[in-house]
């Protein structure tokens, strides 16, 4: 059940919170495209014992991706003190009791919890950050986030699973064995044989079963960073798959038949944004710079490449779990060109090299990682976001054929979203048959043979990056992951707690379950603190004195 407190927090922060309606348009789309699924629950219910413990017992001196805040080893190395005191302030849990209630009404009902907590949400999301020992847990609950509570890898994913792990493409596996080794450099973690046949499996299941795409070299990217928090091929690939069926136009970008135009079109709306942002830095850059060059390469890898370390990859996620994964891309690659801005300006015609090189290694991120709240927490929500509202909804010029036609069925029916697993689970492909290999059309489209590779045609334009994502080296004869890469105002927050949908609101009072309890009384208690916390909002827009009296009577205040 969400606490009086917490509700009250949320009312302060909604008068200086920035807008939170991308957060809610996109928990929308996610629990409708999660509404009707069926499965075996992915965990059990958390009490506060058991959320207690998880702190407790996190296995910190055998965790070889986090790494301590003062030195920067991974804590199962134990380099020095600092790394024991950090260890023993996380096993504490949450720093506060109000955030420690939020986790647990998340962890209970993930979808009533954002709805009613929307402000405190992005918070604790962006700003606070999430505990790394409950990451794991918050990312199967957003990615499994709907309105009923239930949490599950529905049979039909599991069926696809199991059956599309048969006759690989030879020239997709050869490609992904090659990109395994070079992705991930210097983490032990990718190195070990387990994982490395982990991610084989779900990147040769999803390009067996999503033909159309088959394979790029950014997927990688994604799946390990996803992998290395869900520990679980097939919730790994059952997320990869959420992830493209949410948003039908980020498919497109790694669609060889589309990638060309639909980057194109993501072009020329991202650099429409820079310009009604910074105006000054859009034209300077346009003036002697093909920044395609460097935002093409940043799209396809979900913005994951070359990030210092592994928590900047958790925070891009979190942030695109949110929010989503084309607003996410578009604000981050924003963010990173702000934060860049004064070497940026520096430079000018006959620097472009110069600028590739920058940005497209991890040195773009050194003025942000020294404050990464301030960065997903306050520059990337403090743009108007009327900006980005239209970024994720797709229209039929964007959609391949299946998106097209489930989202007109859902527009002329209000029913569910038909996903490209449900159009493809009674798919089959015999055992002997070998599969097509996808080519690429067009020069500037990324892909050869059976993969897609992000290299562009060298004739235009020519970046070597010096590093490899992760690499810890700025040397330039280490090779990167794409060392061939070439051309290819803060909104305020109306008084009155907005509610996104009428339908949303009804679902609130009516569908949905009490969080972390099931019994029918503690529900209506949950219901009425809901009540009691919109009532007070409304007061304020209220001048009829006697109404007034009559609500205070009625609230025994």
């Amino acid at each position: 059940m969400i606490s009086e407190s917490l509700l009250e927090f949320e009312e302060s922060l909604s008068q200086v919170s920035p807008s939170k309606q991308l957060l809610l348009d996109h928990l929308d789309v996610q629990s409708e495209l999660n509404r009707y699924t069926d499965g075996t629950p992915l965990s059990d219910d958390i009490t506060e014992e058991s959320f207690d413990a998880i702190f407790e017992n996190h296995s910190y001196w055998l965790d070889n991706l986090t790494c301590c805040d003062r030195c920067g080893h991974p804590l199962s190395e134990m380099n020095s003190s600092c790394c024991a005191r950090f260890i023993q302030t996380h096993r504490r849990g949450c720093s506060s009791e109000t955030e420690k209630n939020y986790w647990l009404a998340f962890l209970q009902n993930p979808y009533k919890t954002i709805l009613m907590l929307p402000n405190y949400t992005l918070m604790v999301f962006l700003q606070k950050g999430i505990p790394f020992q409950l990451r794991p847990m918050i990312w199967q609950k957003l990615i499994t986030v709907n309105q009923e509570n239930h949490g599950f890898i529905p049979d039909s994913c599991s069926m696809l699973y199991k059956n599309f792990q048969h006759s690989y493409n030879a020239g997709i596996a050869k490609q992904i064995n090659k990109d395994l080794s070079r992705t991930f450099p210097n983490l032990a973690f990718f190195e070990q044989a387990d994982t490395i046949k982990s991610l084989q499996t779900v990147l040769n299941v999803y390009a067996n079963y999503d033909l159309e795409l088959g394979y790029c070299q950014g997927l990688l990217f994604l799946v390990g960073t996803l992998y290395s928090q869900l520990r679980d091929e097939e919730l790994t690939f059952h997320a990869l798959c959420k992830v493209m069926d949410s948003e039908p136009e980020l498919r497109q970008i790694f669609i060889p038949s589309t990638m060309s135009s639909t980057l194109e079109k993501w072009y020329q709306q991202f650099m429409t944004i820079l310009e009604s942002i910074d105006p000054k830095l859009s034209s300077h850059l346009a003036s002697f710079c093909d920044c395609k060059v460097f935002l093409y390469q940043w799209w396809l890898s979900f913005s994951l490449i070359h990030a210092p370390d592994l928590s900047i990859n958790n925070k891009v996620v979190d942030f695109c779990l949110i929010e989503g994964w084309k607003v996410g891309s578009f604000k981050i690659s924003i963010g990173l060109l702000l934060k860049n801005k004064p070497i940026l300006m520096s430079f000018d015609e006959g620097d472009e090299e110069v600028v590739y090189q920058h940005l497209l290694n991890g040195s773009k991120w050194g003025n942000a990682i020294n404050s990464l709240p301030s960065f997903f927490g306050d520059l990337l929500l403090s743009w108007d976001y009327t900006k980005f509202a239209t970024l994720a909804q797709p229209t039929s010029s964007s959609m391949g054929p299946t998106h097209k036609s489930a989202h007109l069925k859902r527009k002329k029916t209000h029913k569910r979203n038909i996903s490209v697993m449900e159009k493809l689970k009674n798919f089959s492909i015999s055992t002997s048959q070998e599969l097509t290999p996808l080519t690429t059309s067009s020069a500037e489209s990324i892909g050869s043979e059976s993969s897609t590779d992000l290299s562009f045609d060298k004739s235009t334009h020519t970046a070597n990056s010096a590093s490899s994502v992760f690499s810890g080296s700025m040397k330039a004869d280490i090779e990167s992951v794409y060392s061939d890469l070439s051309s290819c105002s803060s909104e305020q927050n109306k008084l009155f707690v907005e509610v996104p949908r009428t339908t949303m609101h009804k679902k609130v009072m009516s569908d949905l379950g009490p969080i972390g309890m099931d019994s029918a009384f503690d529900d209506l208690v949950s219901e009425n603190q809901m009540l009691k916390f919109y009532l007070r909002k409304a007061m304020e827009h209220i001048d009829d004195e006697s109404v007034k009296t009559e609500i205070n009577q009625a609230l025994d205040w």
